[in-house]
């Protein structure tokens, strides 16, 4: 297993391997990682001999509950389509330099992360169409405000989805440059008392879910907030909480596949490790794989 996988192209690592730790990322050709559920996992990193991950199309680290460390100031990923991070609780922050090493970034995650305090100073990938941020309580600022003002989100959001419980009020002034923003789904924000002046005007689509003091002010004619969007052409004003799959299990599920057969090592493609049955055996052939 100390052997090169130069053909590696998606690598699945689930079920709780208590022994993995770490991962380095030495797969030149890799296109996706799912690392689901391993308890201990704390850090994942690129190794320097990797100039890019030209491959990598999507990520997705779920249910690692002691993850402190997202790639630090490297994860040259140009292709990046994806990224998805869901119930890493220790997690504080995200890859320096998103902007600049993720220009295709289109898709991002992130669901309870309690810990995550903020973005990159620098500001997320300016290609970004869709951002879902749930349940991540501290990315709401001292004014239980969200977005922060120094952090400007990109103009090319196409999709906002936003799921705070602490969250009291919506930044005007950050929301009014997002000129592309078309839906916006605002779920399980109890304390959110109203919606800002000056939503952006490409809205179509407006989406309140289980906000129990915004529902009567967002009533059609009647409510204290119509007036704000009573222009855009499709609005749901739902007090219940919205329906949902876990952002985790959807991706799963639109991503594992079962390999049918054995492959020989030098010409792999896909790697999936199932940790319920090499449990405590992980350690070697999973993180000390490189390149």
């Amino acid at each position: 297993m100390q052997q090169c996988y130069t053909s590696l192209e998606d690598l699945k690592i689930r079920d709780s391997c208590d022994s993995l730790k770490a991962l380095s990322l030495g797969f030149p050709k890799l296109r996706s990682l799912i690392i689901f559920e391993c308890t201990n996992f704390e850090s994942l990193s690129v190794p320097k001999e990797i100039q890019n991950l030209a491959s990598a199309a999507s990520l997705n680290i779920s249910g690692c509950p002691n993850m402190v460390s997202f790639p630090g100031g490297r994860l040259p990923a140009p292709n990046l389509n994806s990224i998805l991070i869901s119930d890493c609780k220790k997690l504080k922050s995200l890859t320096e330099g998103m902007h600049l090493q993720l220009p295709s970034l289109k898709n991002l995650s992130i669901v309870e992360c309690p810990e995550l305090e903020s973005f990159p100073k620098e500001g997320l990938p300016s290609s970004l169409l869709h951002l879902s941020i749930v349940n991540c309580d501290k990315l709401t600022n001292r004014r239980m405000e969200f977005p922060d003002d120094m952090l400007l989100l990109p103009s090319s959001l196409t999709t906002l989805d936003i799921s705070l419980p602490n969250l009291e009020s919506l930044n005007h002034k950050a929301l009014q440059h997002l000129t592309s923003l078309q839906e916006m789904r605002i779920s399980d924000c109890p304390r959110l008392q109203s919606l800002p002046e000056g939503l952006p005007t490409s809205l179509s689509r407006l989406e309140i879910w289980g906000c129990l003091l915004l529902k009567p002010r967002c009533e059609r004619e009647n409510g204290a907030d119509w007036s704000k969007i009573s222009r855009i052409p499709y609005i749901n004003n739902n007090g219940a909480r919205k329906p949902q799959l876990s952002a985790s299990f959807k991706f799963l599920k639109d991503h594992f596949h079962p390999i049918e057969s054995p492959i020989a090592a030098k010409d792999m493609l896909c790697f999936d490790v199932v940790l319920l049955r090499c449990r405590g055996s992980c350690t070697r052939p999973v993180a000390k794989i490189t390149d």
